[in-house]
């Protein structure tokens, strides 16, 4: 058997429900800055996350999957999901305020 551990990266995408439990941050501060509201950002905005389309962690499980396919029966592998910047809190709002006017 083969084995792939996928390790994902708050994970956000078109129709994730933004009032749900456990909705991310992205979508939240997508409705918030629709209804033309202020962001809350705690601390200082200093902190950094990592975000992850959706598309993207699509894109990895195929490619984990196509090279999984290649490998020796009993290995596993392990496939961090990043967006590969992990911006200051502080600038995503202004990141998905001009996303949302395109």
């Amino acid at each position: 058997m083969r084995v792939a551990g996928m390790r994902y990266f708050n994970v956000f995408g078109a129709r994730q429900d933004a009032n749900g439990a456990y909705a991310a941050v992205i979508p939240r501060w997508i409705a918030t800055l629709l209804r033309q509201e202020a962001v809350q950002i705690n601390g200082d905005g200093q902190t950094s996350r990592d975000f992850c389309y959706i598309d993207n962690v699509v894109q990895a499980n195929i490619r984990a999957a196509l090279t999984l396919a290649d490998d020796e029966p009993g290995t596993a592998d392990v496939f961090n999901v990043p967006l590969r910047a992990a911006p200051h809190c502080w600038n995503w709002p202004s990141c998905c305020a001009s996303s949302s006017r395109k």
